[in-house]
């Protein structure tokens, strides 16, 4: 038993201790997969506030209609967003190789496409490539309705990048994504999904 001068305020400190290690762990396990009967992104990511300055450098991340929707929760971060509607993953690998020539790419690329159309190998390695060896390259996987019969292939060759190439990284969205967080259509993110999507995009790009 404690002793009667052990009170709650100066056990609190070791209280607080225990639920943020909690914390840290339930997220660190929601990195590798969402749907394993952890608390929902939703439950978890919401208490994650990424630090005013969680990154070493700055990331230009290269998306679609999805990571559009994610750009006000990204707002002030080192996390540039360059997003535009029905963008493929072709037409991402012709802006990062623009930026490459230009000398404009940043330390940190992330891409965020293939909600629209699948693609091959080819076009991923053209990323690589441009970014170099010197950049950290992250791929968001997607998350489709089953009608999209594509997502599996897609994400499937998103997962193998840090294979073929070891300055790739992967954040899986679909790992992670959560219904409350999307809309009817089962693609794009509602307020609750876009600080969840970015919570996980500031989370991942600290991971290289």
């Amino acid at each position: 038993m404690p002793d009667s001068d052990d009170t709650l305020a100066q056990r609190l400190p070791t209280i607080l201790g225990g639920v943020l290690a909690t914390l840290a762990f339930v997220i660190g396990g929601l990195w590798v997969s969402g749907r394993s009967g952890l608390p929902s992104p939703q439950t978890v990511l919401s208490m994650a506030k990424p630090a005013a300055n969680p990154l070493s450098g700055p990331v230009l991340a290269v998306g679609d209609s999805v990571l559009l929707g994610a750009k006000p929760c990204l707002k002030g971060t080192d996390v540039k967003v360059n997003a535009a509607e029905n963008r493929t993953m072709a037409e991402g690998a012709d802006i990062i190789e623009q930026k490459a020539a230009a000398g404009e790419l940043p330390p940190r690329v992330l891409v965020a496409l293939g909600t629209n159309s699948p693609f091959g190998f080819k076009v991923l390695d053209r990323i690589m490539n441009a970014a170099g060896p010197e950049r950290a390259v992250y791929f968001l996987t997607v998350e489709l309705p089953d009608s999209y019969t594509y997502e599996g292939d897609v994400n499937q060759r998103l997962r193998a990048m840090p294979g073929r190439w070891p300055n790739a990284h992967v954040i899986d969205w679909n790992a992670s994504v959560f219904t409350e967080g999307l809309y009817p259509d089962g693609i794009h993110l509602n307020p609750e999904g876009c600080q969840a999507y970015a919570n996980l995009v500031l989370q991942g790009v600290q991971r290289a």
